[in-house]
């Protein structure tokens, strides 16, 4: 009903004379179902704008002001949700954090920037509005699965019953219809295989707000992986490494380089890039990041003869 007036004023242009509205917004608006004045879908053309581009995100931070190079790029890899993926509004928080330092005749150090007691209080901010407004079996879910890169109803369930929150099939439909988890996997909502997953900036967010439970829920996730891989689950055995990799992550690097060696020696190619991707996940120091180095390096020239033996053999293979 709020804007039921926009659709009033919307409903008498001259919309054959060419007139077009342009209209921005965070959802897309119900007006198709509004019970006056209501505009069909087959009006409304939508147009989702998503994360920018890293060229864009230093662009941006170039005009705002933003001083430095290294520091813009340090800021768009701080608001980055994924692979040139720059979330928006966390990346104009980040920008502010920056004027205002240098307002105040200061430099941020790109190094040292996320450990900036102003971007902190903004994450902190972020995740007690989120939580200041659900109730406490919710919260508890809600932090739990924050700590997964990606997770399935399977998982919410083993985490309620070793943390003690409620895990039913309905709780964790509650928990999915939040804006901020999407899904990641088809299949029906349901389906207990069906996976998803939470916005980074919330995740990290909510780790900075409630470390302690975030720890204990890692540690559950840590030991249940394990006890997968001793299976033989590779995927299993990536996610122990991860979340072992949040809990210490001088033993999550030792884990990681020799799972490493093994794929390499078993040319296991199609392993190790899915080891090289968690590497995006794993802290590391300097020191430890000179170790990824050669195994990586091997396998990207496994990966490269790896392509091109196919390429040879689907050139060999007789014209029908």
């Amino acid at each position: 009903m709020r804007d039921e007036w926009l659709r009033s004023l919307l409903g008498h242009l001259p919309l054959e004379a060419g007139v077009v509205a342009v209209i921005a917004g965070r959802i897309r608006p119900p007006w198709g179902s509004a019970p006056v004045a209501a505009i069909p879908d087959a009006y409304v053309d939508a147009w989702p704008v998503g994360h920018q581009a890293t060229a864009t995100a230093l662009a941006y931070l170039g005009k705002a002001g933003v001083e430095g190079e290294r520091l813009r790029r340090a800021l768009a890899d701080y608001a980055s949700v994924g692979p040139d993926e720059v979330h928006p509004y966390f990346l104009g928080l980040c920008a502010d954090v920056a004027l205002a330092a240098q307002r105040r005749g200061g430099q941020l150090d790109p190094a040292s920037f996320a450990q900036s007691g102003e971007l902190a209080g903004k994450e902190l901010d972020l995740a007690r509005r989120l939580l200041a407004w659900v109730p406490p079996e919710v919260e508890y879910g809600i932090l739990a699965l924050s700590t997964c890169r990606s997770f399935t109803y399977r998982t919410f369930r083993h985490l309620g019953e070793q943390l003690g929150f409620p895990h039913q099939r309905s709780d964790f439909g509650r928990l999915v219809a939040f804006s901020f988890i999407s899904p990641t996997s088809g299949g029906p909502e349901q389906d207990q295989e069906r996976s998803w997953k939470m916005h980074q900036l919330l995740r990290r967010a909510l780790g900075n707000a409630r470390p302690d439970s975030i720890r204990r829920a890692r540690q559950v996730l840590e030991e249940r992986y394990r006890e997968l891989a001793a299976g033989g689950d590779f995927t299993a055995r990536l996610e122990q490494i991860y979340h072992a990799g949040q809990l210490d992550p001088a033993r999550a690097v030792a884990a990681w380089a020799a799972e490493m060696d093994r794929c390499l020696a078993a040319g296991r190619y199609d392993r190790c890039r899915a080891m090289i991707t968690l590497l995006a996940g794993l802290p590391a120091s300097e020191a430890d990041q000179g170790r990824f180095i050669y195994p990586v390096a091997r396998a990207d020239l496994g990966l490269g003869a790896a392509a091109c033996n196919s390429a040879a053999m689907s050139c060999s293979l007789p014209m029908p």
